[in-house]
């Protein structure tokens, strides 16, 4: 499942202008964690559409496989828990492309484990990549981002919206960013810029992965999934996203009878059938 939540402003909540994907061509994205994942996946439906992208990660190796995909993207690594690397990567972002239209927001790191064998190193370590990297990445972003368009997106998730088991750090980390969102939603919703989080379910990627792993490891328990294909979860998201913007511009998780989010939850559920097609294929 993927959740959307955000807090468009009062005179726009309904039967708002509809975004199609051409009317991005030529805008600027600032895409953290877009070495893998759902942040290359972002990278190349972006790219597909005339946006010129920059992409930010800790490891320059899968950044500049990505890039070797798209049309022309700039590369900055960046490790996003250092303020000075985040002013640069924006810093280098507008030399080469102008001013970031579109941020988002999706370097993160997961850490699975019983709570109380949670040592305070893996807490400051899952809490200052995805709530603080996401605060400092979104802050810079935001001072050079236009007033009057810009889409200031973080890649959250379903972890955000409700508790997980094995995972209370990064529950916490999670639930920060969907309350960070909604904080800066209200403080720019006069402006011509957007502030919302997408909320993944489980997505097929190499930390998905890892996390699993990590849990039969540390519980003694088997984990058993049969996921999608990795390239069919790598596209969710940006499929979704791409069918949302179809309806509606913005949407509120508070407004459930609007046009907008009624054709979210036909999009999921067109989407989750894909999946299961998929899954039943063994893809």
């Amino acid at each position: 499942a993927t959740s959307f939540t955000g807090s468009p402003s009062a005179a726009k909540r309904r039967h708002l202008r509809c975004e199609t994907m051409s009317e991005l061509t030529g805008k600027h994205a600032v895409i953290t964690g877009a070495g893998t994942g759902i942040g290359a996946a972002c990278a190349a439906a972006l790219d597909a559409h005339g946006v010129r992208v920059t992409l930010a990660g800790r490891r320059r190796a899968p950044l500049e496989e990505v890039a070797a995909t798209l049309n022309s993207p700039h590369v900055v690594p960046t490790d996003a828990t250092k303020e000075d690397e985040v002013a640069r990567l924006f810093e280098s972002a507008k030399n080469e492309f102008g001013a970031a239209d579109i941020v988002i927001v999706n370097a993160g790191v997961e850490a699975s484990g019983p709570f109380a064998r949670t040592d305070l190193a893996t807490w400051e370590r899952v809490i200052g990549t995805n709530l603080t990297g996401s605060f400092l990445t979104a802050r810079e972003g935001l001072a050079q981002m236009p007033t009057d368009w810009g889409r200031l997106i973080f890649i959250a998730s379903i972890a955000g919206l409700r508790g997980t088991h094995f995972a209370a750090p990064y529950c916490a980390s999670k639930h920060g960013v969907v309350g960070m969102m909604k904080a800066i939603a209200l403080e720019t919703v006069k402006s011509g810029v957007t502030v919302n989080a997408v909320c993944p379910g489980f997505v097929a990627t190499p930390m998905t992965e890892r996390n699993v792993v990590n849990i039969m490891e540390k519980t003694g328990r088997a984990v058993r999934t049969r996921a999608p294909s990795t390239a069919l979860q790598f596209r969710s998201v940006a499929r979704l996203e791409h069918a949302r913007r179809r309806r509606c511009s913005e949407s509120s998780a508070s407004t459930s009878d609007a046009p907008c989010a009624r054709g979210e939850q036909a999009a999921l559920a067109r989407l989750g059938a894909a999946i299961a097609r998929d899954a039943r294929r063994g893809e």
